[in-house]
């Protein structure tokens, strides 16, 4: 299924969406801050903010993929289950934020950490966590193409729709 099909590009969606990544990323900074903060070595409070914005980033980019491989597991166990209705709310927000929402984040973080590091002398830490959060978000993308493949594959083998044949 393509990310971009109607399913994905609800206004609606995408703004809640935005706003609970936005509340990610606000909540895990405040979070990151005391720990980013023991590091001697980030002097500067523009590299501080940086890194720690690119920290949860990070953790969040980490928390769809382990969903998104919670689904596979499942779904090639043949679980059935309650916990598809919540999963299945999660990852279609989850596939609003990898691919709509996070890549701009990301690409925001890595230009303002090479911009950082040329012109003031950020850490090479600093550059690892964007571009490692763009890495996560391209091992998310390969396990919703595996998903989709193996869904579609399932359906095509097992179909649970019974045809009804229509009179003439």
């Amino acid at each position: 299924m393509n990310p971009y099909a109607p399913l994905f590009t609800n206004g609606g969606d995408q703004s809640a969406v935005w706003f609970c990544v936005a509340i990610w990323i606000l909540l895990g900074a405040f979070g990151a801050m005391t720990y980013v903060a023991r590091k001697a070595s980030l002097s500067l409070r523009s590299e501080r903010y940086c890194q720690t914005i690119a920290l949860s980033v990070f953790v969040l980019s980490v928390v769809l993929t382990v969903n998104m491989c919670v689904g596979l597991v499942l779904m090639w166990l043949n679980v059935v289950s309650v916990f598809w209705v919540f999963w299945e709310l999660l990852y279609l927000c989850s596939v609003i934020a990898v691919f709509q929402v996070l890549p701009l984040i990301c690409l925001v973080l890595i230009i303002w950490a090479a911009i950082g590091r040329k012109k003031k002398a950020y850490g090479k830490s600093t550059l690892v966590l964007p571009i490692a959060s763009a890495l996560m978000l391209c091992v998310f993308s390969v396990l919703y193409v595996a998903f989709n493949y193996d869904a579609c594959r399932q359906l095509r083998r097992e179909p649970n729709i019974e045809r009804v044949r229509t009179a003439p």
